[in-house]
This record gives C-alpha cells, structure tokens and sequence, in this order.
C-alpha cells in the first residue's frame, strides 16, 4: 500500500529570524470603540425604565388631581345640599307670610264690601253749591253698581251744570249725570226756578284708599277700625 509522506517543514516558507511560527492569537476587541460596546446596552436599557417612570409620574399626578376634584365636588355636593335645605325653609316661611297675607286681606276686603254711605252722603251734601237745593236723595243698586238719585232746583241751568262737575270731582262718585232739567215759571212773584234729576254713580274704589275723603267726613269710627287691622298685620 502507498502511503504518501507529508512534510510540513518542507512547505513552509522562510520566516526573518526573531518570529514564530503557529498559531496567531486573534486580536482583543475594545469594548469603548464607537462600533460597539455596553454603553449602547446601558441606554437600551435605560430608554424604556425613563419612559415607564415618566408614565408612572403622569400617573400619580393625575390620580392626585382626580382625588382633589372628587374631594371638591363632594364638598360643593353637600354646600348645594345644606342650601336646598335652607331655601326650603325660605319657601315655607314665605308661604306662611302668603297665606298671613291673604287672610289679614280678606279682613281688610270686609270693609270693603260695606260701603260707607253716611260718608258718601256727607260728602254730596257739601258739594251742592250756592243756588243749589236738594229736594230728595235716594240709593239704588244694579249689576252696573250703585246709584244715588238726587232730585232739586237750582237758580239757572248753569248752577245745575256745576253741581255735577262738583260731583264729579268726589272721590266717592265715578260717573254723574244729568238725566233732566225743567224750568218752572213763579206765579207768586218768587223766582224762576230750574228743577233737576241727576243720577251718580259711586265708584268702586276700596275703603283703604278713600282714607282722606273718610277723614274730612268725619268716619273716625270706621277709619279706626281699618287702621287697627292694618296695623296688627295679623288676625287674632
């Protein structure tokens, strides 16, 4: 059998003296070099923990703030509570005060309903002026309201004429009328006379509001008896 004889001597070339031959040891790599190393490591690493910390702050914070609102509006939820409460009570007292009110009105509305003839009588009885004279006086009451029919003579058409301005002047009277005028020739030398007829209607007014006009009357009786229910306020 052939064998072949290797010799390794044989091809090798021919080294400068001071150098060796076999195996060369691979050079060490720089970890600190730009092409490599831990600090890209440290800073993968470093990226994710940040933001996961900076999402945890953010967190926190908002949590805090959400908790303070809560905090607030809880409080706000009780103010607006207790002031329900309290503007329940101001509805209650304003509804008593209403109903106080109306029933110290409805006395008031009393003396409203009578109506003060021997004011309204006084007062027409002043106002009849000079050439003016009352034979009769008569109250009536219609749907349209009340009515005081006044019948007289008078001097001249035009002392007729301002009695019923006069009348129309009263605080009592509403609306006054001349229904008739007939003048009367004198057969005993006495004056020529004018007689009249005139209706007034006496106006709605309330008592409370004819306060002057019952004062210059005289009604002191009636007047006190109004003034003492305004002024109690109450009905005892």
């Amino acid at each position: 059998m052939f064998v072949p004889e290797i010799n390794f001597l044989k091809d090798q070339p021919n080294r400068p003296a001071g150098e060796t031959g076999g195996y060369v040891a691979p050079a060490q790599t720089d970890f600190n070099e730009s092409t490599g190393g831990i600090e890209p490591l440290l800073i993968g690493i470093a990226v994710p923990v940040l933001a996961l910390a900076a999402v945890g702050g953010i967190t926190l914070f908002f949590n805090s703030q959400v908790s303070a609102r809560e905090s607030t509006s809880a409080d706000l939820a009780g103010q607006v509570t207790q002031l329900n409460g309290q503007l329940a009570e101001i509805a209650t007292i304003k509804k008593d005060l209403e109903s106080e009110r109306q029933r110290v009105e409805a006395v008031v509305n009393l003396f409203d309903l009578s109506r003060p003839w021997s004011a309204v009588m006084e007062d027409l009885r002043r106002r009849v002026p000079q050439g003016v004279w009352l034979n009769s006086l008569a109250a009536s009451n219609s749907k349209e309201g009340d009515f005081v029919q006044l019948d007289g003579k008078a001097l001249r058409f035009e002392d007729v004429a301002a009695f019923q301005l006069t009348l129309k002047d009263s605080p009592f009277v509403s609306d006054a009328t001349v229904q008739d005028t007939t003048k009367e020739e004198s057969k005993d030398g006495s004056p020529t006379t004018i007689s009249y007829k005139i209706k007034v209607q006496l106006s709605g007014r309330k008592l409370r509001e004819l306060v002057t006009a019952l004062e210059s009357t005289g009604s002191v009786g009636l007047l006190e008896k109004l003034r003492r229910v305004q002024q109690e306020k109450l009905v005892r």
